[in-house]
């Protein structure tokens, strides 16, 4: 059986508070209780039972992975137990000493938030000052040789900056620009404004394909003429052990949620196998748009991501 990758939502911690947060993260300031959180131990033991499994693909995500006090001691047993590993993050935290250990764990990816080319867009979406510590994140990895990427997420707001923002990705030197549409989770709740429609969406596409054809030679576009990622499934891990299997019905949204139980159940072993024998979401290999650029939902949930080589 082909192990998919494992999610793990590192800490609900976040020193950011981004006002289209998905997760709706809460601030470190006492707002919330993290006690229930794993602590080092119970976290290396989780990651080596599932790598016993055949799980080899680890995905950080947060609120922000790099609050966890122990995220850099983390990173390392990971890659020590053979993990190929990357992460989502604001990129705030990237510094000589947190750069050098994603150098040592061989990070194939070190995706950073980005919502805007300057301090006025992105401030306003992800906070006072915000852009100028991302900025700052993302030149330091680039200093240490970090396969940085940024994602935006895509709104009104910003949708009219996405030319410029590839522009700053280019100069930066970074190696791709990932886009998601904003939806209405979260902190998104109170952005219905900003919710891109179909216009936005045929916008963007067309700036990441303008981007593409203006930098022929050095970049394309990144998911050009590949299956879609409908059908896909990946493994949850959350920050107090617990496990759910999330299940894609198609390229946007993970609908299908299979709650497991906890990584320390004396039975999860078999519970995660039998939840992945048992996925509920057809066999998308069979889909007739399955990789074709027909397909009547792309323009709904497939977004092209450009790629600098």
């Amino acid at each position: 059986m082909t192990m998919p990758f494992v999610q793990f939502y590192t800490t609900q911690k976040c020193n950011m508070r981004c006002n289209h947060c998905y997760l709706a993260s809460l601030r470190s300031k006492g707002v919330i209780s993290y006690k229930n959180e794993l602590t080092l131990q119970e976290t290396i033991d989780a990651f080596q039972k599932l790598r016993n499994m055949g799980f080899s693909m680890v995905s950080f995500g947060g609120a922000e992975p790099t609050e966890k006090e122990e995220f850099g001691e983390i990173a390392l047993s990971l890659h020590n137990q053979g993990y190929t590993l990357k992460i989502h993050t604001n990129g705030t935290n990237i510094n000589d000493e947190s750069a050098l250990i994603y150098k040592q764990c061989e990070f194939f990816e070190v995706r950073i938030s980005l919502d805007g080319s300057n301090e006025e867009v992105n401030d306003f979406i992800r906070g006072d000052s915000t852009y100028k510590k991302i900025i700052k994140g993302i030149k330091k990895g680039i200093e240490y040789g970090l396969p940085i990427t940024i994602a935006v997420t895509i709104s009104k707001y910003n949708v009219d900056d996405l030319p410029n923002i590839i522009d700053l990705a280019k100069e930066l030197d970074v190696k791709a620009v990932h886009s998601y549409l904003l939806i209405d989770k979260g902190r998104g709740i109170d952005l219905t404004d900003y919710l891109p429609d179909d216009n936005d969406k045929r916008k963007a596409k067309k700036i990441f394909q303008d981007k593409a054809n203006q930098y022929h030679g050095i970049a394309k576009i990144a998911n050009d003429n590949l299956p879609c990622a409908a059908g896909a499934c990946y493994l949850e891990l959350k920050q107090d052990g617990s496990i759910n299997l999330y299940e894609d019905s198609h390229a946007y949204f993970s609908v299908g949620v299979s709650t497991i139980g906890n990584i320390f159940d004396q039975d999860i072993e078999t519970k995660i196998k039998d939840a992945l024998v048992n996925k509920k979401i057809p066999d998308c290999n069979n889909c007739k748009y399955y990789g074709n650029s027909l397909c009547p939902e792309l323009d709904n949930y497939c977004f092209a991501d450009i790629k600098f080589f």
